[in-house]
């Protein structure tokens, strides 16, 4: 299982238990489901900036190689 799949599950787990509890609070099943939309809607793209590997640039590369020779 990736790290992405991992962090999405575990948003997707946190929204589950979070509309559970507001059920049991009596709130409408109209707005658990736009807080849970949300706040997966919100999750999604933090999992993605978490898990992206940032890749470097070739220039980047060179300039760490000479500073290694000098």
């Amino acid at each position: 299982m990736s790290n992405f799949a991992k962090y999405l599950a575990g948003i997707v787990f946190i929204a589950l238990g979070l509309s559970w509890a507001a059920y049991m609070f009596g709130t409408s099943p109209f707005f658990i489901s736009i807080g849970a939309t949300t706040f997966i809607g919100i999750g999604i793209p933090v999992a993605v900036s978490k898990i992206r590997h940032k890749e470097r640039c070739k220039a980047e590369k060179y300039v760490s190689y000479w500073r290694k020779v000098s």
